[in-house]
Order: C-alpha cells, then structure tokens, then sequence
C-alpha cells in the first residue's frame, strides 16, 4: 500500500510542477508578444499644442521722444491792430510792485494778529515813513557779480547810506525785490522773499531805536528777526555760516497762505549782460632787479614797446626786460 501511495504523490507531484511550467510559459510568452506590439505598432501622429488664448500679446514699448517746448507767444504781436501793439510795447512792471505792496500790507496785518498787536501799540515809528515797494537792482546795473544773483532783495530803513525817499513830502522807506533773473522764480520763493523783507520792515516799525531792529547795518540778521519769524509762522528761520547769519524758506503754513492769497511769481525780470572778455595785460620784468612795468598788450604784440632795465642787468640776463601775459 506504500509503494502504490508514493508512486501516486510522485505523479501528482510532477503533473503539478509540469503545470506551473506551462504557467511561466505561457506569462513569458504574453510579456514577449506585447513587447513586439509596442514595437510593431505604428507611432501616433502628435498632438498640435493649442495656442493659449488667455496670454496677451507682449507689447513693445517704443521710447517717447523728448516733448518740444512749445515758444512762447509774442504778445505784441497777438495784437490784432496796430495800435494794440504799440500799446504792448510800451510797458511798465508796476503790476508787480502793486502785488508786493499787496502781500507787504496783508503780511503787516497778519503780524499784528499773531502777537497781539491789534490796536499799534507796539507801533513806534508809525507815521515817520512809508514802505517803497518796487523792484531793482542789488549790486551792479550789468547783472555779471556774484551779490547781482545772491542778494534776493532788501529793505532800507532810515540810517542807512542808501538815501530815503520823499513821497507826498514824507519820506520813504525802501523794500526792493531783486530784478535780476526774477523771472525764473517760483511762485514759493516769491512769496518768501517778500515776506522775509517784510519783517525787516515790520520790525522797523515796531523799533524804538536803531538798535532794537531785527537787522544789523551791514545786513547781520540777529535773534530779534528769528523771533519775528517764529512768530510770524509762514516761514521758517536758517541759519548760515557768513556773517548774514540768517535767512528763511517757506513752510506748510505759509504754503496755505500762498494759496489763499493767490500769489504767483512774476513773469518778469533782467537777463545778465554778456561778459566782457578781460582785457590782456603786459608785464615787463627785469630779470636782475626784479622792477616790473605794466604796458597796453596792443602796443606790445605790435612791437611798439620794448623796454631795458635801468640797472644795466647782467651778463646773465642782459638788459633787456622780459615780457609776461597774463588776463
């Protein structure tokens, strides 16, 4: 019974093992022939990628060309007649003075407000001179000094060497603007160097003596024109290292009141004369004794003047004396 039962599990045995080789075969041979499928198949025709409606076309930016400044209008001849510009040539700037004058009065009157000053008590020269609003020149009538562009203006009260004013037999005091280049002022720093020039005026009125003014004689600005700043609140005090020591620039406040008042530079002013190249100069040196003698350049290059030293010069440097140019 033994030997029958091996023999039966030994065939089972090996009908099972010859049925898992079928099974390898069989997996191998499927992985193989989809292998061959891959190979063999014909390659699809590829997709054509669809343009993407969402981006927008870039834009190139071309650069601006610089914007012309367009000329000015010639206001003579925007006249229709001829009478109208004639009328345009002859002209004045004293609609600039009258709006000087008219920031000065308001700017006199804001100061009273701000320190209380309602009734003129403080006042102690009131009536003893007018304030001469106008425009001119601070340094020389040819526009080419530093002081010409530097200086903004001034106010002149009595006890300078300026002179005064007569008006209506009373004398003047004078507030000038600088006409050099006002022109190209802004509306603020217009509006700044009048109100600057205006405490100076203000407190000329308000002063006892000389000495209690806010400003020096020789234009030395003190602590009583700081004060009158502060308390006038539209500008603000700057110190400088020269000896003027002091000067101002608008502030918020007095940028409202500009605004409220309406102020706009003016369209007017002076251009510069145009320099004169300096003369050339010659200085004739003896080499010996050192005597220098200037003479004309145009007489020199022409050779009209040579000169010999007195001394009698040297072996080394002879007698002649030798020319320097210079401007």
């Amino acid at each position: 019974m033994a030997t029958k039962n091996s023999k039966a599990t030994n065939k089972k045995a090996e009908g099972e093992k010859s049925v898992s080789n079928d099974k390898k075969k069989l997996n191998v041979s499927k992985s193989t022939q989809e292998v061959i499928d891959k190979v063999m198949a014909p390659e699809k025709p590829k997709q054509k990628s669809k343009p993407e409606t969402n981006k927008k076309p870039r834009v190139t930016k071309t650069p601006s060309a610089p914007k012309k400044k367009e000329p000015q209008s010639n206001v003579i001849m925007d006249e229709s007649s001829l009478k109208g510009k004639l009328d345009k040539t002859v002209t004045d700037y004293s609609d600039v003075e009258k709006d000087i004058t008219r920031l000065v009065r308001w700017h006199i009157g804001h100061m009273d407000k701000v320190r209380g000053n309602e009734e003129g008590l403080d006042y102690h020269k009131l009536g003893e001179h007018h304030i001469v609003c106008r425009l001119g020149e601070t340094g020389s009538f040819g526009g080419n000094t530093d002081k010409d562009h530097d200086t903004k203006g001034h106010y002149c009260p009595s006890g300078t060497k300026r002179g005064h004013w007569m008006m209506d037999g009373t004398k003047g005091n004078e507030l000038l603007l600088n006409v050099w280049d006002l022109q190209n002022m802004t509306d603020e720093d217009y509006f700044n160097y009048v109100i600057h020039e205006s405490i100076h005026a203000y407190s000329d009125l308000i002063s006892e003596t000389d000495k209690d003014r806010d400003c020096a004689k020789n234009g030395a600005h003190k602590k009583r024109f700081v004060e009158l700043v502060e308390a006038s609140g539209l500008l603000d005090p700057v110190p400088l290292s020269n000896y003027v020591k002091w000067t101002t620039t608008i502030n918020d406040k007095g940028r409202k009141a500009m605004k409220k008042l309406k102020v706009t530079a003016p369209k007017v002013g002076k251009v510069a004369a145009p320099k004169k190249p300096k003369a050339k100069r010659v200085t004739l040196e003896c080499e010996n004794c050192e005597l220098k003698v200037m003479v004309p350049y145009g007489k020199w290059e022409k050779g009209e003047v040579a000169l010999e030293c007195t001394c009698g010069g040297t072996s080394t440097y002879g007698r002649e004396m030798k020319a320097t140019v210079s401007n």
